[in-house]
């Protein structure tokens, strides 16, 4: 992406918080859920953010979850 002189973007571009808990549901399994929050950290990031969300907002709240086996 590129600003109307042509320049290529060079900003800082996001920042994440995430919390996640490890929760042991067998000897040898866990399940790990997260959850994320993303913002921009310059208004040139944000522009790019909404431009590229469907949704159009540049502060995202995303999770997932993961399991490990260990043994």
């Amino acid at each position: 992406m590129a600003d109307s002189a042509g320049n290529a973007y060079s900003e800082f571009h996001d920042g994440v918080l995430s919390a996640s808990a490890s929760i042991p549901v067998a000897k040898y399994l866990t399940i790990t859920p997260t959850i994320r929050y993303s913002f921009g950290l310059s208004s040139e990031a944000k522009d790019y953010l909404d431009a590229s969300n469907p949704s159009g907002d540049n502060n995202i709240l995303y999770g997932g979850v993961s399991a490990s086996f260990a043994f």
